[in-house]
């Protein structure tokens, strides 16, 4: 019997036990060579195979701050197709992410497409830009980001947009009151009594 340790990356990760051959023969140099072999082989899987699966939850993980962010958020590569598309986007697009994902831009719209195309040639960025999406009717605050990578090289562009349509009523509601409560102290109040011989007299 003998044990071989499956080392990867100068680090630990298993063991390789060996059990008695069944001609009951003692194991060669040669088939030990193998098996040392063989023992790289399986180590460097089994790192792989953890690694694939920390990207997987950090994968899981990004998509849950994605889907969590209130904001409407979309991002395309270098061509323009769509690679992200949140839970707020399909709210305030009112399209749906599955048939949106892995399309062009251009299905959001041209508005959307010519912002995102403006960022990826490096022309045109937003920043708290006010739009009025012409499929929605919807009042916006959009911001773009052209992503790069380590040479500089354009790869893709984010768009984070609110709807401000929400925001401008409720706003315009503060005014009226304000405005009301302004107007109420120039108002004069009338208080109209019965005087006990009949005459009514009114308090200004």
């Amino acid at each position: 019997r003998m044990c071989v340790p499956l080392v990867s990356g100068g680090r630990l990760t298993g063991v390789l036990a060996i059990g008695k051959k069944v001609t009951g023969k003692r194991i060669s140099d040669v088939e030990i060579e193998f098996l040392c072999l063989l023992s790289q082989q399986i180590a460097a899987i089994i790192e792989n195979a953890r690694r694939q699966r920390a990207v997987f939850v950090q994968k899981e993980k990004f998509e849950e701050i994605l889907q969590g962010v209130t904001s409407g958020l979309i991002a395309t590569d270098s061509e323009g197709r769509l690679i992200v598309f949140n839970k707020a986007a399909e709210q305030i697009l009112k399209l749906d992410a599955s048939e949106m994902l892995g399309q062009s831009v251009q299905r959001t719209g041209s508005m959307f497409a010519d912002i995102i195309f403006r960022a990826l040639r490096g022309e045109e960025s937003f920043c708290r830009h006010e739009i009025v999406d012409p499929a929605t009717k919807a009042h916006l605050g959009i911001s773009t980001s052209l992503l790069t990578d380590s040479d500089g090289k354009p790869v893709g562009a984010v768009v984070l947009f609110a709807d401000l349509s929400a925001v401008s009523l409720r706003g315009a509601g503060i005014v009226d009151e304000e405005s009301a409560r302004r107007a109420a102290p120039g108002r004069q109040s009338y208080e109209s009594h019965q005087h006990p011989s009949g005459e009514h007299t009114v308090n200004i």
